[in-house]
């Protein structure tokens, strides 16, 4: 099937080729044996391919997707192109092959360059297919290995970001900005910042890649990371529930080929049964009694829809946004359903910089609407990401 596939595939080469006379890119991953697997059909959200091309052609087939672009370009600048996605953490599991006006390949020798390396262990990489040095699930193995630590690692970058672009938004009515404590007493920007710096959200996404326990399991570290660096301080513990719940989700929907927000209703399907739950005990569950209100776990297993209503918005104009409809349970917590309310009607009518005034002098916190600005914005990186 493979072999048909690829001589398919030629064909419409030598077709586009006779049609445009112009350099082709044939752009492939060339992961080992069975290539019917979410690695392979994910690995092009994470490679940055910016072409301004005539033609292009994504084909799904048994050799995995394949991305053929015809260009107005040199070919040989074309290939230059193609070398440095190679060479990228992601790119060594591609192959941008480059043909030119005459459906001639130009190949990495042309530029004096060594044959591509063993992704195993260095040696050129034809001498040990043709030598079979390793096994296939070796190879496999060190292609899942690299796959999964650059996605780990983006996410863990996405979260991270996505906090210190909530923390230094300003103005924030009574929330932690870098000029301001707000309405908190016992926190600061620095506080904040020392907070940020120790949650590591790559262990998050490492972990689920593996299963929901080990990244419960991890989710719970995060956690005791945070209160070890703030000294007992809560600074981000809903923001870590959110976002560890938006990457956990963010994987499931690469393993299993579905929408972000599919995913996350599918990961959180009966997680309000909680606040039935005699044993559990959280500061959600007593909003619940006293009001009904399911607070985030209720939008956890509605697929945290604010996070995708305003994820056209930015800046200030987000947060107000979200503060016009977020049933923060901070607010509910300190306060009462009434101060809800009126902060939901203040965020829409009234200046930031007066409503903080207003915020400090009732001490009043919209947490929950930060920590879903962080969400929003964790939400945006993740959409910008290649389709």
């Amino acid at each position: 099937m493979i072999l048909e596939d690829r001589e398919a595939r030629y064909y419409k080469q030598i077709e586009l080729n006779k049609k445009y006379k112009k350099p082709i890119a044939v752009v492939r991953v060339n992961y080992p044996g069975d290539k019917n697997n979410y690695i392979v059909n994910s690995v092009f959200k994470f490679v940055n391919i910016e072409l301004t091309y005539l033609y292009k052609e994504v084909i799904e087939a048994s050799e995995g997707p394949v991305h053929i672009y015809v260009v107005d370009m040199d070919a040989n600048e074309l290939k230059e192109y193609g070398l440095k996605i190679e060479s990228s953490p992601v790119g060594r599991m591609i192959d941008f092959d480059v043909y030119d006006e005459n459906f001639n390949q130009v190949s990495r020798s042309d530029f004096n360059i060594e044959p591509r390396k063993c992704i195993v262990c260095e040696e050129v990489a034809h001498e040990c297919i043709v030598g079979r040095t390793h096994s296939l699930k070796e190879v496999q193995d060190e292609y899942d290995y690299i796959f999964i630590d650059y996605v780990s690692n983006l996410l863990g970058t996405y979260a991270s970001v996505s906090l210190l672009e909530e923390l230094n938004l300003h103005p924030k009515p009574g929330l932690v900005t870098p000029f301001s404590n707000g309405s908190h007493t016992d926190m600061d920007y620095d506080v904040m910042k020392r907070s940020i710096e120790a949650i590591d959200f790559s262990l998050l996404a490492k972990a689920s890649f593996i299963s929901y326990k080990d990244a419960k399991n991890v989710g719970i570290k995060l956690e005791n990371d945070m209160f070890t660096a703030t000294k007992g301080i809560n600074t981000h513990k809903g923001a870590i529930f959110l976002l560890s719940s938006i990457i956990y989700g963010f994987i499931h929907s690469l393993k299993n080929d579905i929408t972000l927000e599919e995913s996350l209703k599918v990961i959180n399907k009966g997680v309000t049964s909680l606040l039935k739950n005699p044993d559990y005990k959280s500061h959600g569950k007593d909003i619940y009694n006293k009001y009904g209100i399911k607070g985030i776990l209720g939008d956890a297993e509605e697929g945290f829809p604010l996070l995708f209503k305003f994820e056209h918005l930015d800046n200030v104009e987000l947060l107000r946004a979200l503060m016009s409809e977020c049933n923060d349970s901070t607010i509910l917590y300190r306060h009462d359903l009434h101060t809800l309310e009126e902060v939901k009607t203040l965020s829409i009518s009234t200046n930031f910089e007066e409503l903080d005034t207003i915020f400090v002098k009732r001490n009043i916190s919209p947490g929950g609407s930060a920590d879903l600005y962080a969400g929003v914005k964790m939400i945006q990186k993740l959409k910008a990401l290649r389709r």
